[in-house]
């Protein structure tokens, strides 16, 4: 169980724009959590969690930065609920024109998400 609590706290730490260094991740487990781990767990973490399915992408510096692919949905839990998804596409089908290009940027993952919601429903 400690392992899938650090899973989720690595997969929420990563930022949709921008990157986190393997080394802030390890330092913010730490001082955030009380987590005590290694800089080559969190490596292999966030490689497994790559291969998983999970859409991450690393870059080439040292320490290697890690962010969420541009077109990965939004990783939630708990899952959306019909109001919610509704409610999101509400605000793309009648707002689109009075937001902020950046704010529709930073709300296409949670707009993909709201469409398969509703698409279960």
């Amino acid at each position: 169980m400690d392992t899938l609590y650090r899973h989720w706290l690595i997969l929420r730490m990563i930022p949709r724009r921008g990157r986190i260094a393997t080394t802030d991740i390890l330092g913010r487990l730490k001082s955030e959590y009380g987590i005590e781990t290694t800089l080559r767990t969190i490596q292999r973490d966030l490689i497994t969690l790559e291969a998983s399915e999970f859409p991450l992408e690393c870059d080439s510096n040292r320490p290697a930065g890690w962010s969420w692919q541009k077109d990965a949905p939004t990783f939630e839990i708990p899952n959306m609920d019909p109001l919610a998804a509704l409610t999101f596409r509400l605000v793309r089908d009648s707002m689109t024109r009075m937001l902020p290009r950046a704010a529709l940027v930073a709300l296409d993952g949670y707009f993909r998400a709201a469409d398969e919601r509703l698409k279960q429903s």
